[in-house]
């Protein structure tokens, strides 16, 4: 069972109809459309032709109006009447006359220029047409007459209409009086002859307002109109129906002037025979997807009826029963797919029965299987305690180790300061024993026996007269015996603060085991460097510091001080297996990577090769004649304990090693850090 959306099942039946019908809609929709196209272009095609013809016959029919304006107006000055007005030279006459032909053709107005250009006479009717407009408009016709001596045309616009200004000049016996002007109006002479000769509306518009118009009904809109005159050809609605427009301009024989104009086509009935047929060809392609379903609908029933006797089949093998068969009623592929049916099912019958046996003995193999499986675990679980063990008892070593290994310094420091201290006695111990002292007492009583006479005794006695010398010496003695103590006495104080700052520092190191805290790390390695400090000066190796970053960092105080004192250490035996000159060993304190603080201890001594590199950190592992392999191996423990780590580096044998102890910073200085950065 599948579906055209999720959750929205669709039979076998829905599946053809639905395809079927919606093929149907489509060709019907596609039908429509082209022929729409079709049609619709057809007509715009039509309406442009009868546009371009419009366009012509209004041009043409232009011309020729205009040519027949001249012909009629052009031998009114040569009519006897007229000239024998003019030789009386009288403007009330001459207006009369004027007045009978403006009468007599159907003008607007007539005005009479004399040879001077001077306007004698002038007439209008009505007041479409001022005496001062027709005057102003119609100067350039009469001077373009006067100086040819031909009749000229110019198209004039005055007040709210356009108007053709004729004018014919006069001569009488070849003598020239004056040029007569005709006006005639435009705009109702041109729409009707218009509307006469063609297919077509027209519209003359005088800035922007209509002046004529052949079409029925409300004038359009001045927006209306601004779009046909947006483009040369293009399609409007006006008033509701559809036209084709074109503009242009009208002109005087002499080029003068202009009037615009608007051509416009109606296809209007054309669209709504069109929009009939589309109406008939969608009920057509309606009734035709009806009629499809119709005939579609027992065809589908009659097909999918075996498949719905093989999916209840389907669904009676989905819940177990085997037994289930479809009948075979036809010999077409129906009745194949049933028999082939009946047969898969036979066969999975016959599997599912193999597949229960296989299922019984793999059950048992499982319960075998899970019986050796549950031994091996147990005796993995007794390896892994074992392993356990043996980790936690080599963790406890590895501390005993760093442990004895501070001790060991601090013991050989504090034998070191004792021998000095010995040294010191064994001075002060000679220094008392053969003191002048004694020689200061028998001349003492030598005194107190001759006290009575001593002015004579050290006057007349021989052993008076030496015995101020005597004292003096005795005295001189006594003070160089006096600095000579006060000196060993210092040094004994010496000593002795020295071996009581070691002792202090093991056992401030030694009060807390495994305490992560705050702590300096230059305080930790003054120190390690005062546990090593003695023993690095007897043998001549400076020791540098450098310490770049003062940041606090969490770690166990007694494991880093461990770590150092080791790494120290084996630093001074490295320096002194060497035999190099140029004994150094510096200690350095910088950040390292983001949240983590750097420690490291480089020599001058006997470099690493690369090939132990890689094995330094293993147990056992050791290069020392009388090493044990597990200092570093501890020290590396116990920074990883820390959620550090220790790394070695060296460029190779004879050229010295570094050391780094990395361990986490405290948050109270990353923080800053971070903010900073």
């Amino acid at each position: 069972m599948s579906s055209f959306l999720p959750g929205w099942p669709v039979t076998l039946l829905g599946k053809v109809l639905v395809p079927v019908s919606v093929m149907f809609v489509l060709l019907s929709a596609g039908t429509l459309w082209l022929v729409n196209e079709h049609i619709s272009a057809e007509l715009r095609a039509d309406a442009r032709r009868t546009l371009a013809t419009a366009d012509s016959v209004f041009r043409n029919s232009e011309k020729l109006r205009l040519d027949n304006l001249v012909l009629r107006f052009r031998g009114v000055p040569n009519e006897p009447r007229f000239k024998a007005v003019t030789r009386l030279n009288d403007p009330s006459t001459l207006r009369v006359l004027l007045t009978e032909l403006m009468d007599e053709f159907g003008v607007e107005a007539v005005l009479f220029t004399g040879q001077d250009g001077e306007i004698q006479a002038s007439v209008t009717r009505g007041a479409a047409l001022t005496r001062e407009e027709l005057e102003a408009g119609s100067l350039e016709p009469i001077r373009h007459a006067a100086a040819t001596r031909e009749p000229q045309v110019d198209l004039v616009e005055a007040g709210r209409s356009f108007f053709d200004m004729v004018s014919v000049p006069s001569s009488i016996g070849g003598q020239f009086e004056g040029v007569l002007t005709f006006g005639v109006d435009v705009g109702q002479v041109v729409t009707r002859e218009f509307k006469r000769l063609a297919d077509a509306d027209l519209i003359l518009l005088s800035k922007g307002r209509i002046v004529s118009s052949t079409l029925a009904g409300t004038p359009p809109k001045a927006e209306e109109l601004a779009l046909a005159l947006a483009d040369p050809t293009c399609e409007v609605n006006l008033g509701g129906d559809a036209y084709l427009a074109t503009h242009g301009r009208l002109a005087g024989l002499n080029g003068g002037g202009g009037l615009p104009y608007i051509l416009l086509s109606s296809y209007q009935h054309h669209l709504e025979a069109l929009r009939s047929m589309q109406r008939r060809i969608a009920l057509i392609g309606l009734g035709g997807v009806l009629l499809g379903i119709l005939i579609l609908w027992p065809v589908i029933l009659g097909v999918t009826h075996p498949l719905r006797k093989l999916k209840e089949a389907a669904e009676a093998i989905r819940r177990g029963d085997l037994s289930r068969r479809v009948p075979i009623t036809s010999r077409d592929e129906c009745g194949a797919l049933a028999r082939v049916f009946n047969e898969m099912v036979g066969n999975l019958d016959a599997s599912r029965q193999l597949l229960q046996e296989a299922h019984d003995q793999l059950e048992r193999r499982v319960q075998e299987r899970t019986a050796e499986l549950s031994e091996e675990i147990r005796r993995r679980e007794r390896a892994q305690q074992e392993a356990d063990s043996a980790n936690e008892q080599l963790l406890t070593a590895s501390h005993q180790a760093g442990m004895a290994e501070v001790a060991t310094s601090v013991l050989h420091n504090v034998g070191n300061v004792l021998n000095s201290v010995n040294a010191s006695v064994s001075v002060v111990t000679e220094t008392l024993t053969y003191s002048r002292v004694e020689w200061l007492r028998k001349s003492v009583e030598l005194l107190q026996e001759h006290r009575d006479d001593l002015p004579g005794f050290l006057v007349e006695d021989p052993k008076g007269r030496t015995l101020p010398g005597f004292l003096a010496k005795i005295s001189a003695q006594l003070e160089l015996e006096n600095a000579s103590l006060r000196h060993e006495m210092k040094s004994i104080v010496h000593h002795v603060d020295h071996i009581k700052s070691i002792v202090t520092a093991q056992q401030n190191h030694a009060k807390v085991i495994g305490l992560i805290e705050t702590l300096d790390p230059r305080a930790l390695i003054e120190d390690a460097l005062r546990l090593k400090q003695e023993s690095l000066e007897r043998h001549g190796i400076r020791l540098e510091r450098e310490f770049v970053s003062d940041r606090p960092v969490m770690a166990d105080r007694h494991k880093v001080l461990q770590i150092l004192v080791n790494l120290l250490g084996n630093a001074k035996q490295a320096i002194l297996d060497s035999g190099l000159p140029g004994r150094r060993i510096v200690v350095r304190v910088a950040a390292g990577a983001p949240g983590r603080m750097v420690i490291t201890v480089t020599d001058t001594g006997s470099g690493i090769s690369a090939e132990n590199l890689t094995k330094l950190f293993r147990h056992g592992f050791t290069t020392k004649k009388d090493g044990h392999g597990f200092g570093l191996h501890a020290s590396v423990l116990a920074a990883r304990e820390m959620k550090g780590d220790l790394t070695a580096h060296s460029d190779g044998p004879g050229r010295g090693a570094s050391f780094s102890l990395e361990v986490p910073e405290s948050p109270a200085a990353a923080a800053p850090a971070t903010r900073a950065a």
